[in-house]
């Protein structure tokens, strides 16, 4: 596993805490509360097990498993790349995680079946599960389909992949380099990837 907090604080500054999360490089091109990359604080792993077990009826991924030991998700690249996480109840934070329940009841309406757990997306047009009863294989979907466009040998072959491909899209102020075309000229739509790389 990759040391990803020092990578991107090497580059856009060191990590600030607020509330319940880390962020670094504030973007005030698009708000003053915008940030390029955002991590969680972990929940208690037995908690994050019992919320698989019990919430979401399904095994946690064991390299998943691993990643939530030191961060509940995470929102880097202005949420290009997303890792889902646990939502407290009462928590008034400018940024929390995607919420993994939420997420996965909502893509559950317009993705047939029920035997993926969904955990990531890259700019919430694609998403990224598991076989809810084989959690080794990462699979990559567009919303809306359980048509399998992209397939990883775990987590981090499908995370690495797109920290990887993303570091190098974002200047050293948090613009992309290549703005999205179909957005230009709207900073807050212009700087998500929301394309498979």
């Amino acid at each position: 596993m990759n040391d990803y907090k020092t990578i991107l604080q090497d580059r856009w500054g060191i990590f600030k805490k607020q509330g319940k999360y880390l962020s670094n490089c504030e973007m005030s091109f698009i708000s003053k509360d915008a940030r390029l990359n955002v991590f969680f604080d972990p929940v208690a792993p037995t908690k994050t097990e019992e919320y698989f077990a019990n919430v979401l009826k399904a095994e946690l991924h064991p390299e998943l498993k691993t990643f939530y030991k030191w961060t509940n998700g995470c929102r880097l690249f202005f949420a290009s790349l997303s890792v889902y996480g646990i939502t407290e109840e009462k928590c008034n934070d400018v940024f929390v995680p995607f919420d993994l329940d939420y997420e996965n009841r909502n893509l559950s309406k317009t993705m047939p079946g029920n035997k993926y757990i969904y955990f990531a997306s890259i700019g919430g047009s694609y998403v990224f599960a598991y076989d809810k009863k084989s959690p080794s294989k990462v699979y990559g979907m567009k919303v809306g389909s359980t048509e399998v466009l992209q397939t990883y040998e775990g987590f981090y072959d499908f995370f690495d992949h797109y920290f990887d491909a993303l570091i190098d899209e974002y200047d050293d102020k948090g613009r992309k380099i290549h703005p999205t075309e179909a957005y230009k000229g709207i900073p807050v739509l212009e700087n998500k990837c929301i394309e498979l790389l």
